[in-house]
């Protein structure tokens, strides 16, 4: 388990949005001293990552629907104000399956190597 050793603020302010990703995915990233990075994403409708992760992510949904897909099988869903745990060891790939766009804020755990 992760724990906390000193506080600090997350400022998103004057980061751009990374739209290097897949159409219609924008991300902004903020990384922490803890080795964590914090994670406003946005997912416009019907756009999704082609690419798989093999990072833990924990995350809300503020608006809309996500939708991740795991490689071996399976997926889960989370609407806006639910959250999600998605293990690293799953490599996954996110989804917006909706008619609009999708909001969340996710946060990135370091690797379990670190």
């Amino acid at each position: 388990m992760m724990v906390v050793e000193q506080q600090e603020k997350i400022e998103f302010t004057g980061v751009e949005w990374d739209t290097s990703g897949p159409a219609g995915c924008r991300l902004r990233a903020v990384p922490a001293h803890d080795g964590t990075v914090w994670n406003a994403v946005e997912y416009d409708a019907g756009a999704s990552r082609t690419a798989w992760c093999s990072r833990s992510h924990y995350g809300v949904v503020l608006e809309g629907e996500l939708t991740f897909e795991f490689e071996d099988g399976g997926e889960i869903s989370a609407s806006a104000w639910e959250g999600y745990l998605i293990p690293g060891n799953r490599p996954h790939r996110g989804r917006n399956r909706g008619a609009e766009r999708a909001r969340a804020m996710m946060i990135d755990l370091p690797d379990a190597a670190s």
